[in-house]
């Protein structure tokens, strides 16, 4: 399959879209598979697959003259264009299967799960020509043309020159090694058991270049490189127990770990590209001259990114615990609570973070931004359904769930890094996924004359996005500072009403052939339904060129984009036409 799509970064970070700042996306997924099924007696199967998936995304600028960012203007290609990612993935996967009765009953199933090849590579031009970016937020500075603009603007007005810089080139390969058994044992009558047990191995991402680990001279790395996990065992026990032997209450329990895999973009976090010129910005009403040679400033101090050597790999433990009760009607009851901890989940931490008097551990370096798995995260939810089978007339399912989710951090790219690097537990706060009330129901109804409606209603609470000052209040080098007293993801999007329906007829032709004609109505009251991570959650949208520290970060009045979103999770009323045909 393949999909293209324009992205217009401008609107990550507020402001006005304007059609040159876009982007182009190119998406493309190729994807084949064989499987071989060999039914060896009537209690043993096995199967064997061989499956392969690419991934192909495509970034290129729509422009390489001025682009428009409306009020800002930059001059030169859209950031970080062109680029190209391409991941492979080669899988082989075997499961056997089989019966046996030794106390009780056991349906035992076991096998493997290998991908021997899994391929990222990547290209990123940042910015390899010279590109001027120009502030937005000096009041002082009026014009009226392009020409007036470029030529009278003061040196502060330039967010940056940034120039000479190179592509940056990841080739890196990895495999990954599974295997499980499972059994699942019917002790008697009322007690079932599932056991099992998963071994997971991640080589870890090799880098193609064969580049070897520095001495460690730096003050913050050692010269060995991150290790690879070996001992993740995953547990599986679960139990069904029917207390009155009937049929019509059951209780369950499970338990079981979990391991993640690591993200394929981390291996090019730590790969290193030539320096970058930046102009230096003039603070205070002594401005130089944009032809003063001064204003060409020596590079920025040395700094980077680092993967830290001593990763976990990243696994959840997850425990839940509910009843089943039959009612009257065919109705089934099922009430659930279900807790999920992260442990080792994936964050950024800055190593050389500045102190409120602008004065980092190590001043002759820059910013070094560790990349870590020292996330923790929680998840606790109660869980309630009600569902009845269909019979002449009714099927349905209604759904509620009160959850609450908290951790450290959301995403190891989560823009900026803890507000104290030095006390990461302070950032504890909701995670961008936490809806606390979620409400569903489906269902399908056989109307009189041979008509039949299907429905989805689902109603979601609104989830947190982050609200910032914008600008780099502590002097930890980061631009996502929080106001005093706020917390992350303090802030509560629009929640979520989402009802879509379908109604359609069949019609027999013969005894072989059918036609149902469908009507498919989608968001049907044409409710706006707004993605959480595109509100705009910036208090200020960064410090006025014309005022340093420390009165830079001081907080404002918000902007008339605070607390709006511009990017949505549903479209708007749609209908759909279409014809069934089976024989």
């Amino acid at each position: 399959s393949r999909e293209g799509l324009r992205v217009d970064p401008n609107l990550l970070f507020g402001g006005s879209p304007a059609d040159s700042a876009f982007q182009v996306a190119t998406n493309e997924n190729i994807s084949w598979q064989a499987t071989q099924t060999s039914l060896i007696s009537n209690r043993t199967l096995n199967q064997f697959v061989v499956q392969f998936n690419r991934f192909i995304n495509n970034l290129k600028p729509t422009s390489l003259g001025i682009n428009l960012r409306f009020p800002s203007v930059v001059i030169g290609q859209n950031a970080s264009t062109p680029q190209n990612v391409q991941q492979d993935r080669l899988q082989f996967r075997d499961d056997f299967s089989t019966q046996a009765n030794f106390h009780g009953l056991h349906s035992i199933k076991f096998g493997a799960d290998l991908n021997p090849r899994i391929k990222y590579n990547a290209l990123f031009d940042l910015v390899k020509n010279t590109s001027f970016f120009f502030s937005q937020d000096d009041p002082t500075i009026t014009c009226s043309t392009p020409t007036s603009c470029t030529t009278s603007l003061p040196p502060s007005a330039f967010f940056g020159l940034r120039g000479i810089g190179s592509t940056l080139e990841k080739g890196s390969t990895a495999w990954q090694t599974a295997f499980y058994v499972q059994d699942d044992w019917k002790v008697n009558r009322r007690l079932t058991l599932n056991l099992g047990m998963r071994y997971e191995f991640e080589s870890g991402f090799i880098d193609a270049g064969f580049k070897q680990p520095l001495e460690g001279t730096a003050p913050f790395f050692d010269s060995r490189t991150r290790k690879n996990p070996k001992l993740s065992f995953g547990p599986r026990v679960g139990f069904a127990y029917d207390p009155r032997g009937n049929g019509k209450t059951v209780l369950r329990g499970a338990f079981g770990i979990f391991y993640d895999s690591t993200p394929w973009e981390i291996g090019y976090i730590d790969r290193t590209f030539n320096g970058v010129k930046y102009f230096i910005a003039g603070f205070g009403p002594t401005q130089p001259d944009v032809n003063d040679p001064a204003f060409l400033g020596p590079p920025p101090p040395p700094g980077g990114n680092a993967i830290d050597g001593h990763v976990s790999q990243p696994y959840t433990e997850q425990w839940s615990a509910g009843v089943g009760q039959q009612l009257p009607w065919g109705v089934v009851l099922d009430a659930s609570y279900v807790h999920i901890l992260g442990i080792h989940g994936w964050m950024s931490r800055e190593l050389n973070p500045q102190s409120a008097t602008r004065v980092a551990p190590f001043p002759s370096l820059g910013l070094f931004t560790s990349f870590q798995t020292t996330n923790i995260s929680h998840y606790n939810a109660l869980q309630v359904s009600a569902r009845k089978n269909l019979d002449q007339r009714v099927q349905f399912q209604l759904s509620y769930t009160l959850s609450k989710a908290v951790g450290l951090s959301d995403d190891i790219f989560e823009p900026g890094v803890p507000q104290d690097s030095n006390n990461i537990f302070a950032d504890k706060g909701p995670t961008l996924r936490d809806a606390r009330h979620r409400f569903v129901l489906s269902g399908i109804i056989n109307l009189p004359w041979g008509f039949q409606t299907a429905n989805i209603l689902s109603l979601q609470s609104g989830r947190p996005f982050n609200i910032t000052t914008g600008s780099d209040d502590n002097g930890d080098g980061h631009f996502k500072d929080r106001p005093p007293g706020v917390g992350r993801n303090a802030g509560r999007a629009a929640p979520t009403y989402i009802w879509d329906t379908r109604l359609s007829r069949p019609f027999h032709i013969g005894e072989r052939v059918e036609i149902s004609p469908t009507v498919d109505l989608f968001n049907v009251v044409n409710h706006p339904n707004f993605d959480a991570e595109s509100y705009n959650g910036a208090l200020i949208s960064g410090c006025p060129t014309n005022v340093g520290p420390p009165t830079c970060g001081t907080l404002q009045a918000p902007g008339p984009g605070f607390g709006k979103p511009s990017d949505i999770i549903s479209p708007p009323r749609q209908l759909q036409l279409g014809v069934r045909v089976t024989f």
